[in-house]
């Protein structure tokens, strides 16, 4: 990630499934406190995004049992700079994703399948099947 650029960090939006970790400087958030731990981004910044902007994030426990829901944590919020946030691309079949690029950004859908060239996903209200790159999708943890 380039000092104070764009392109990268796109995929910075609401209700999105994101992990902590050190940035690409090797700077940690808070001694590393969090680094490891999952999140809900609450609030992202919509407008001249960077990897400084802040983003307000609820910590998440997740559930090692793929038939369990993550349990957000309501009580837990950080702010925190965007560069200490790493996207969780979808990994298993069934969950929500969110398209963080091209025309479908901002779309919610269901994963329907992921290999190793792509990932099929049935996008809410009447989208249909699309084909996206893994990397261009991340868990949606929104209301359903």
């Amino acid at each position: 990630m380039s000092t104070g650029g764009t392109l990268q960090v796109r995929w910075c939006m609401n209700d999105v499934k994101v992990e902590i970790a050190a940035s690409d400087t090797g700077e940690s958030f808070e001694d590393s406190k969090f680094d490891g731990r999952c999140a809900k981004t609450v609030r992202a910044p919509l407008q001249n995004l960077t990897e400084d902007s802040m983003c307000l994030i609820k910590l998440i426990v997740d559930r090692e049992d793929e038939d369990e829901k993550d349990e957000i944590v309501e009580h837990d919020e950080i702010s925190l700079p965007v560069k200490y946030l790493r996207p969780v691309e979808p990994t298993r079949k069934g969950c929500n994703v969110k398209v963080v690029v091209g025309e479908d950004r901002g779309k919610i859908g269901k994963l329907l399948g992921l290999g190793a060239k792509g990932a099929i996903v049935q996008l809410r209200g009447g989208g249909g099947f699309r084909f996206f790159r893994p990397k261009d999708l991340v868990e949606y943890v929104g209301y359903s």
